[in-house]
């Protein structure tokens, strides 16, 4: 990292031939979208019929379902993994674990062995 303490970055103002350029790409992707649309949807249904093209939706809200159930997993999963190697970096630290040599276990017993 090449940071300096107390400098600041600043940002360039807008140009504007490239804000018109970027107006005009994405008002021609928002065109071209629409069109493609009013084209394709005729097309599906006469290749594949009206009762197969009702299953697209179908299928792409199922898809969509599982997209979510797939993020939340990912967040799940990197959440008990960087918890598990940070308790991990801990125990290393201490060798009597979180909380000393004289903590209580589950069973009533000291770390050490000995009923308390």
């Amino acid at each position: 990292m090449n940071a300096q303490v107390g400098t600041h970055q600043t940002i360039s103002p807008v140009q504007p031939r490239r804000f018109g350029l970027n107006l005009i790409g994405n008002v021609g992707q928002l065109g071209l979208t629409m069109v493609v649309g009013v084209f394709y949807v005729p097309f599906l249904v006469r290749h594949l019929g009206p009762a197969v093209y009702g299953l697209v939706p179908l299928i792409s809200m199922v898809t969509a379902y599982m997209n979510l159930i797939t993020m939340g997993l990912d967040s799940a999963v990197a959440r008990s993994m960087s918890i598990a190697l940070e308790s991990r970096r801990l125990r290393k630290k201490r060798p009597h674990g979180l909380h000393g040599p004289r903590s209580r276990c589950i069973h009533g017993k000291s770390r050490g062995g000995q009923a308390a």
